[in-house]
């Protein structure tokens, strides 16, 4: 049995050198920036992310080996979060008075995201069908998570629990994103973000809000 054992394990460190050979990682970085984070890339190779300069965060799209910065105007921080197959980019960015918005931005033109009674939008996810997900806060300050789709959106919240955030919808309508339990104190609320959901898309347009897109 031991022997066993030790084959299996043997067998087991074999395989990992082999599983990582699978994978071919190249380094991005944006040129003269102090950081770069590549957060999203679609089925064509076409990456988004966002990266500083010293004075601030710029949003990015990484296309064919070039690089484009994405700005919301007025904007002191803009982090392009995810992209579909439209090339349509979702993200969030700060405006001079430090408030926090979701954006849509396509073909040049960019579309403020404020999900109704909030005081901050993040957008996160948007699928190919232009269903985009995020998270934002209410005015008593809980944090619920949303899905949007052409001014249309609904509130999703995990039962019992204190924050949910909603951060990928696929295109068959099932959804991943993370929850934090009501029993856990908000200062310790990051260490226990680690649940996953996985559900169908809430039926459009049951239960529907409109939202102005600015």
């Amino acid at each position: 049995m031991r022997k066993l054992i030790k084959l299996a394990l043997f067998c087991l460190a074999l395989s990992l050198p082999l599983l990582a050979s699978d994978f071919k990682f190249v380094r991005l970085d944006y040129p003269g920036a102090l950081a770069t984070r590549a957060l999203g890339i679609n089925a064509e190779g076409t990456i988004v992310g966002s990266f500083d300069d010293g004075d601030a965060t710029h949003g990015f799209v990484l296309s064919e080996g070039k690089f484009s910065v994405i700005d919301v105007p007025g904007a002191t921080f803009t982090a392009a979060r995810a992209i579909n197959a439209r090339e349509e980019i979702v993200g969030y960015y700060f405006d001079t008075d430090g408030n926090l918005h979701g954006f849509l931005w396509h073909e040049g033109h960019f579309k403020t995201i404020n999900i109704p009674g909030s005081i901050e939008t993040r957008a996160e996810g948007i699928n190919n069908a232009g269903v985009i997900s995020g998270e934002f806060v209410d005015s008593d300050g809980n944090e619920h998570g949303f899905l949007l789709r052409d001014q249309e959106f609904r509130k999703v919240d995990v039962p019992d629990s204190f924050t949910t955030d909603i951060w990928m919808v696929a295109d068959d309508g099932a959804f991943v994103g993370d929850y934090s339990d009501s029993r856990r104190p908000l200062g310790r609320q990051q260490r226990y973000i680690s649940d996953s959901l996985h559900n169908p898309v809430p039926r459009f347009p049951v239960g529907k809000r409109s939202i102005p897109l600015n």
